[in-house]
């Protein structure tokens, strides 16, 4: 561990760990010396991406991001080749086949007649099911 001896009116430095020579330390005014840290918000965040995407890495001009998408083009991961796909072409609807009337009708059933068997049922059940403290039955008629 690094310490400081005193001798005389003269401390002396000991270099060691996080105590690097004094030629090797951030000087004044050094823009490195300054910690930039994240970003305070989203936009900034975004910019940074941005920034950082757009820079190029080679003299024909491929740019960050070209090389990350072509990256993930030549991936096998699964992931990446579905978040490609949905930014490139957009995700594919999932589109919802049937309601509930629609499926109740389909298997034979009265969607209005199930309404009123359930509310009747609900009714049957008496004060005691309602947490509100209302009566059930009032519930049960107004659907």
């Amino acid at each position: 561990m690094a310490k400081r001896k005193q001798t005389g009116n003269k401390r002396e430095y000991r270099v060691g760990k996080g105590k690097p020579p004094p030629e090797y330390q951030f000087k004044p005014g050094n823009q490195a010396a300054k910690g930039h840290g994240r970003p305070k918000n989203f936009d900034q965040l975004r910019a940074l991406v941005q920034e950082i995407g757009e820079e190029e890495l080679t003299q024909d001009g491929l740019t960050r991001i070209a090389a990350k998408i072509r990256l993930m083009f030549s991936s096998k991961n699964a992931g990446d080749t579905q978040t490609l796909l949905a930014y490139g072409w957009g995700k594919p609807k999932e589109e919802i086949e049937l309601t509930w009337r629609e499926k109740a009708q389909e298997l034979g059933y009265d969607p209005d007649e199930l309404v009123h068997q359930t509310a009747t049922a609900i009714a049957e059940l008496g004060t005691g099911s309602n947490d509100r403290g209302g009566d059930s039955t009032e519930t049960a008629q107004a659907v």
